[in-house]
């Protein structure tokens, strides 16, 4: 390998220290160059010649001390390394001035001596001074007002001592210093010569790419741009380097990708009247933060432009099927913490391969996470397949599923017919209700998860499919016994697992949702928009046993309720909630939710009855079969109490 060159800035007393250590030190890796005579700081031309001769030779790494260090960090853009003075030096020197005076003066060029030595020597009660100096003038004024005291400092500030006649020591660093230093030295040059390495090979692979390449930092602006891109653009880099990609790079959809806030977007664009297929790709450092962006652009030949056509046919005739996933995390309504949680979970199992099991209530939205998952996957571009495992007797499920050849069964259609899974081929296909699968159709199914292909009923050839299978269930398959689900089949389907939560635990998002249905269909009955507080109150209190689906029933009725209505009437809003969900469903679920018992109600029940369901005394006391005797004492005894415990008389 070529050797390390590092060069040592020195002076006097310095230079004979590191010839003396460099005599002893042997490292073939490394070539020393010494750098003699820079001795006083205020001479820096003599100094920046050094510097400019080390850097015409080849120089990796400067070491150098004191203010000479500075001076090479300042002006020279090679790394320096310094000679740390270790607080053994400053105390042998603090010891040496003890001979000439009772106080020590250090002098340091532009800043301060360590503070934790200064520090201990405040705590010894050791008297000195710092003097810090910026220029010749300044530190021949300040050591003549510390004449008769030690000068403690390097070559500079001591040779001016000398000549004011203040007594001084010299301090430099000793040996290990200077062996700590070299070894420094080439730990930086390694990585810097390691880091030169790899960016010479990034750069090689993008200037000589045979695609369109542009990187694009996290500010949004242009930082390199290949050739190939340049001849796309038709356009010189240095034109387009520094400035915004909004604002040049509009033809190739960048606006676009960092308004959908996407990992990557993929799109044919036309760029200068020729069609370029251009993919954006968004970069995330180890701590998943975005440090920038890059384009990927490719001129499309005929057969590029046959293999787009031939998915974006393919595309559309998924949609023209249906085989589309329509739903997105965005559209997932909700604040409460539980369904936040379940959607960061599920925006992460996305990003992967493996087989999802989504387990839930009916009605709690399986299917909506499901198209939400394939969205966010690598999959996105692919067929979303959807099937109701419940709805369908097993004979048909299985030609379904796995498709058939022309005369597998009577009735079969001519040609044969493609299945489910070669349909969602490179893509998502959806299972509802997994748990009423048959046991034959699990063993199927099993084999098929397995090898990754299948065989048409009444067919003799093996087909290759590519499929994520995600699962939904309302049962724990689990728990299901062996005659009813495998559980072999049950850990292939289940890689991972995805729980969502019942409407009735989470939160207020029942509200929130109530509102949203209402808005869907606003524009028919205006007043609708307008939830009164006892409304809401009767929408957070209903236990949903349907979960969203009964939810999004109810807000139907509720809109139903309220079309013949033409002035705002909060009693009747407040009615049309209770037909809505229907008067005993709602007394029932109240009762259910507080643990009622049939004997002793607490009053706030009572009262609880009285504002949402609008019941007299009366009608809450045959609700609640009690007597309204009892009634009458209960809340009566109740309203002594609260009388009682008062702010004038606050009980025991």
């Amino acid at each position: 390998m070529v050797p390390y060159k590092i060069h040592c800035l020195t002076y006097k007393t310095l230079d004979s220290l590191v010839h003396q250590v460099l005599s002893q030190y042997v490292d073939p890796e490394v070539e020393f160059t010494i750098l003699e005579g820079a001795l006083l700081e205020f001479h820096e031309g003599d100094i920046l010649n050094k510097l400019h001769i080390a850097e015409e030779n080849g120089c990796e790494v400067i070491i150098a001390g004191g203010s000479n260090a500075n001076i090479a960090r300042e002006r020279c853009s090679i790394p320096v390394v310094e000679y740390r003075l270790t607080a053994y030096d400053y105390l042998a020197a603090i010891d040496k001035a003890f001979i000439y005076g009772e106080k020590a003066v250090f002098c340091s060029y532009r800043r301060s001596v360590d503070p934790a030595l200064l520090s201990w020597l405040d705590k010894e009660h050791i008297p000195y001074s710092n003097i810090i100096y910026d220029t010749e003038a300044d530190l021949k004024e300040q050591l003549l007002l510390h004449k008769g005291e030690v000068v403690i400092g390097t070559a500079f500030p001591v040779n001016m001592a000398m000549q004011l006649g203040i007594n001084h020591i010299l301090i430099y660093p000793g040996e290990e210093s200077v062996l700590v230093a070299f070894r420094e030295a080439k730990m930086i040059a390694t990585q810097l010569r390691r880091q030169s390495e790899y960016y010479q090979f990034a750069q090689a692979v993008i200037d000589n790419s045979t695609n369109g390449l542009v990187l694009v930092n996290s500010e949004g602006t242009v930082i390199e741009m290949n050739n190939t891109a340049q001849q796309i653009y038709g356009i010189k880099a240095e034109h387009i380097k520094g400035r915004k990609a909004e604002d040049i790079l509009v033809e190739s959809n960048y606006f676009e990708f960092m308004n959908q806030n996407t990992s990557e977007l993929v799109e044919v664009r036309k760029i200068n009247k020729e069609l370029v297929f251009c993919k954006w790709v968004q970069l995330t450092g180890k701590s998943q933060n975005v440090i920038g962006s890059v384009c990927i652009l490719s001129s499309m030949s005929e057969i590029m432009q046959k293999q787009y056509d031939y998915r974006k046919k393919q595309q559309d005739e998924n949609r023209g099927r249906g085989f589309v996933a329509k739903m997105r995390f965005s559209d997932i309504l909700g604040s409460s913490e539980y369904i936040q949680r379940v959607k960061a979970e599920a925006r992460l199992i996305a990003k992967v391969e493996g087989n999802i099991t989504i387990l839930g209530e009916t009605g709690v939205g399986k299917e909506i996470f499901a198209q939400s998952i394939h969205n966010e996957s690598p999959r996105k571009n692919g067929p979303f397949v959807a099937i109701n495992c419940a709805a369908l007797p097993e004979q048909l499920l299985e030609s379904e599923l796995f498709g058939y050849d022309e005369g597998a069964f009577t009735g079969s259609k001519r040609g044969g017919k493609k299945g489910l899974f070669e349909l969602a081929n490179g893509g998502t296909l959806f299972f509802d209700e997994i748990g009423e699968l048959s046991m034959s159709l699990q063993s199927h199914l099993l084999r098929v998860l397995q090898e990754h292909e299948i065989r048409h009923v009444g067919g003799d050839r093996i087909i290759p499919v590519d499929v994520r299978v995600i699962s939904a269930s309302n049962k724990d398959l689990s728990n299901l016994k062996g005659d009813q689900f495998r559980l072999d089949l049950y850990y292939r389907l289940s890689v991972f697992d995805l729980y969502l939560p019942p409407l009735r635990n989470r939160d207020s998002d029942s509200v929130t949702l109530f509102e949203y249905f209402l808005l869907q269909r606003g524009s028919l009955y205006p007043l609708a928009k307008t939830l009164p507080e006892p409304v809401k109150r009767v929408i957070r209190e209903y236990t949903w046993y349907g979960n969203i689906r009964e939810l999004q029933n109810v807000s139907e009725r509720y809109l139903l309720y309220l079309s013949e209505l033409t002035a705002l009437n909060y009693r009747y809003l407040l009615r049309s909630i209770v037909r809505a969900i229907g008067e005993n469903r709602l007394l029932n679920a109240l009762l259910e939710k507080y643990n009622y018992s049939g004997k002793d109600p607490d009053e706030w029940l009572i009262t609880l009855m009285q504002e949402i369901l609008g019941y007299n005394k009366t009608q809450v006391s045959e609700k609640l079969g009690i007597s309204r005797t009892t009634l009458w004492r209960k809340t009566h005894t109740e309203l002594a109490e609260e009388t009682r415990s008062g702010p004038n008389n606050p009980g025991i």
